[in-house]
Protein backbone atom coordinates (compact mmCIF):
# COMPACT_ATOMS: atom_id res chain seq x y z
CA UNK A 1 0.00 0.00 0.00
CA UNK A 2 2.39 2.37 0.76
CA UNK A 3 3.84 1.99 -2.65
CA UNK A 4 1.28 2.88 -3.86
CA UNK A 5 0.61 6.23 -2.18
CA UNK A 6 4.46 7.04 -3.06
CA UNK A 7 3.70 6.46 -6.47
CA UNK A 8 0.87 8.57 -6.17
CA UNK A 9 2.46 11.70 -4.39
CA UNK A 10 5.03 11.20 -7.08
CA UNK A 11 2.92 12.03 -9.49
CA UNK A 12 1.34 15.09 -7.44
CA UNK A 13 5.13 16.00 -7.34
CA UNK A 14 5.92 15.61 -10.86
CA UNK A 15 2.28 17.89 -12.27
CA UNK A 16 3.17 20.41 -9.60
CA UNK A 17 6.66 20.63 -11.21
CA UNK A 18 5.08 21.19 -14.76
CA UNK A 19 2.96 23.81 -13.49
CA UNK A 20 5.90 25.52 -12.28
CA UNK A 21 8.13 24.94 -15.21
CA UNK A 22 5.35 26.54 -17.42
CA UNK A 23 5.00 29.38 -15.52
CA UNK A 24 8.71 30.30 -15.54
CA UNK A 25 8.33 29.78 -19.04
CA UNK A 26 5.57 32.20 -18.70
CA UNK A 27 7.33 35.05 -16.87
CA UNK A 28 10.42 34.61 -18.93
CA UNK A 29 8.58 35.42 -21.77
CA UNK A 30 6.74 38.16 -20.25
CA UNK A 31 9.81 39.68 -19.18
CA UNK A 32 11.54 39.51 -22.46
CA UNK A 33 8.45 41.04 -24.22
CA UNK A 34 8.40 43.95 -21.55
CA UNK A 35 12.12 44.17 -22.45
CA UNK A 36 11.81 44.29 -26.03
CA UNK A 37 8.89 46.81 -25.57
CA UNK A 38 11.73 49.10 -24.22
CA UNK A 39 14.34 48.68 -26.86
CA UNK A 40 12.38 49.14 -29.55
CA UNK A 41 12.26 53.06 -28.03
CA UNK A 42 8.12 53.16 -29.14
CA UNK A 43 8.79 52.45 -32.38
CA UNK A 44 11.89 54.96 -33.00
CA UNK A 45 14.60 51.94 -32.92
CA UNK A 46 15.39 51.08 -36.48
CA UNK A 47 14.85 47.48 -37.28
CA UNK A 48 17.91 45.22 -36.15
CA UNK A 49 19.21 48.64 -34.27
CA UNK A 50 20.80 48.13 -30.78
CA UNK A 51 18.71 50.44 -28.96
CA UNK A 52 19.80 48.75 -25.57
CA UNK A 53 23.35 50.23 -26.17
CA UNK A 54 22.46 54.05 -26.61
CA UNK A 55 19.36 54.60 -25.33
CA UNK A 56 16.06 56.39 -27.00
CA UNK A 57 17.55 59.72 -27.24
CA UNK A 58 15.06 60.90 -29.48
CA UNK A 59 12.08 59.56 -27.18
CA UNK A 60 9.35 57.33 -27.59
CA UNK A 61 6.95 59.59 -29.75
CA UNK A 62 7.16 58.08 -33.25
CA UNK A 63 6.97 61.45 -35.65
CA UNK A 64 6.54 61.21 -39.29
CA UNK A 65 7.85 64.63 -41.09
CA UNK A 66 5.54 64.98 -44.37
CA UNK A 67 7.56 64.94 -47.79
CA UNK A 68 6.65 68.96 -47.98
CA UNK A 69 8.64 69.52 -45.21
CA UNK A 70 11.40 67.29 -45.89
CA UNK A 71 11.67 69.18 -49.18
CA UNK A 72 11.67 72.04 -47.56
CA UNK A 73 14.42 71.59 -45.23
CA UNK A 74 16.71 70.29 -48.17
CA UNK A 75 15.77 73.19 -50.23
CA UNK A 76 17.54 75.40 -47.64
CA UNK A 77 20.85 73.94 -48.54
CA UNK A 78 22.47 73.67 -52.42
CA UNK A 79 22.63 70.20 -53.11
CA UNK A 80 20.21 67.94 -55.22
CA UNK A 81 16.95 68.44 -53.25
CA UNK A 82 15.23 65.07 -54.92
CA UNK A 83 18.38 63.64 -54.01
CA UNK A 84 18.12 64.72 -50.26
CA UNK A 85 14.39 64.07 -50.19
CA UNK A 86 14.85 60.38 -51.03
CA UNK A 87 18.03 59.77 -48.85
CA UNK A 88 15.05 61.08 -46.06
CA UNK A 89 12.84 58.52 -46.94
CA UNK A 90 15.33 55.51 -47.58
CA UNK A 91 17.19 56.07 -44.20
CA UNK A 92 14.13 56.88 -41.91
CA UNK A 93 10.93 56.65 -43.58
CA UNK A 94 11.11 60.37 -42.55
CA UNK A 95 10.66 59.67 -39.08
CA UNK A 96 12.32 62.08 -37.08
CA UNK A 97 12.90 60.43 -34.40
CA UNK A 98 14.40 56.90 -35.73
CA UNK A 99 17.62 56.48 -34.22
CA UNK A 100 19.98 53.06 -35.12
CA UNK A 101 22.35 51.96 -32.61
CA UNK A 102 25.42 50.06 -33.71
CA UNK A 103 29.02 49.08 -33.18
CA UNK A 104 31.85 49.25 -35.55
CA UNK A 105 33.83 46.80 -35.27
CA UNK A 106 35.56 46.43 -32.04
CA UNK A 107 35.37 50.27 -30.87
CA UNK A 108 34.50 50.42 -27.34
CA UNK A 109 31.68 53.42 -27.60
CA UNK A 110 28.57 52.68 -29.70
CA UNK A 111 27.44 54.47 -32.54
CA UNK A 112 24.35 55.85 -33.61
CA UNK A 113 22.66 57.04 -36.61
CA UNK A 114 19.83 59.44 -35.98
CA UNK A 115 17.10 61.36 -36.82
CA UNK A 116 15.56 62.13 -41.01
CA UNK A 117 18.78 62.12 -42.58
CA UNK A 118 20.09 59.17 -40.10
CA UNK A 119 23.49 60.62 -39.50
CA UNK A 120 26.02 58.64 -37.71
CA UNK A 121 27.18 60.05 -34.58
CA UNK A 122 31.09 59.97 -35.54
CA UNK A 123 30.11 63.31 -38.19
CA UNK A 124 28.28 64.81 -35.12
CA UNK A 125 31.49 66.91 -34.27
CA UNK A 126 30.73 68.64 -38.34
CA UNK A 127 27.85 70.49 -36.60
CA UNK A 128 28.68 70.67 -33.05
CA UNK A 129 26.67 67.83 -31.90
CA UNK A 130 29.45 65.25 -30.40
CA UNK A 131 28.14 65.62 -26.91
CA UNK A 132 24.67 64.70 -27.94
CA UNK A 133 23.79 67.68 -26.43
CA UNK A 134 19.41 68.05 -25.17
CA UNK A 135 17.39 70.56 -25.15
CA UNK A 136 13.82 71.20 -23.45
CA UNK A 137 11.12 71.26 -25.93
CA UNK A 138 7.40 70.94 -25.05
CA UNK A 139 7.96 69.95 -21.62
CA UNK A 140 10.10 66.98 -22.68
CA UNK A 141 14.05 66.23 -23.20
CA UNK A 142 14.53 66.42 -26.94
CA UNK A 143 18.05 65.80 -28.45
CA UNK A 144 19.00 68.42 -30.59
CA UNK A 145 20.21 66.03 -33.36
CA UNK A 146 16.53 64.77 -33.51
CA UNK A 147 15.65 68.27 -34.65
CA UNK A 148 14.73 68.18 -38.55
CA UNK A 149 16.49 71.38 -38.65
CA UNK A 150 19.96 70.39 -36.98
CA UNK A 151 20.08 67.12 -38.77
CA UNK A 152 19.21 68.40 -41.96
CA UNK A 153 22.35 70.61 -41.18
CA UNK A 154 24.50 68.41 -40.38
CA UNK A 155 23.65 65.68 -42.94
CA UNK A 156 24.56 68.68 -45.06
CA UNK A 157 27.54 69.30 -43.89
CA UNK A 158 28.75 65.60 -44.17
CA UNK A 159 27.60 66.18 -47.64
CA UNK A 160 29.17 68.92 -48.03
CA UNK A 161 32.84 67.43 -47.41
CA UNK A 162 32.44 65.18 -50.76
CA UNK A 163 29.58 67.21 -52.18
CA UNK A 164 27.77 63.56 -52.83
CA UNK A 165 25.50 61.26 -50.36
CA UNK A 166 27.67 58.31 -50.85
CA UNK A 167 28.57 58.37 -47.34
CA UNK A 168 24.70 56.91 -46.95
CA UNK A 169 24.39 52.72 -47.42
CA UNK A 170 21.22 54.09 -49.72
CA UNK A 171 22.99 56.59 -51.70
CA UNK A 172 22.28 54.24 -55.22
CA UNK A 173 18.73 53.81 -54.40
CA UNK A 174 18.55 57.45 -54.83
CA UNK A 175 21.05 57.71 -57.70
CA UNK A 176 23.22 59.80 -55.43
CA UNK A 177 26.56 58.31 -55.36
Amino acid sequence: MSGLNLRAQKEEVMKEAKVLVWLGVILVLVYWSVGETELTCGGNCAVGGKCDLIGCYCGEEVLIASEALVRSLCSMYPWDVEQCVCIANKTSDFNINLINGWVYDNEPTPRADVGLWQVDSVNWFRCGQHLIPRDKLNNHTLPLMCDPYINVKCAFSVWQEVSSFHLWKVCKQCNAC
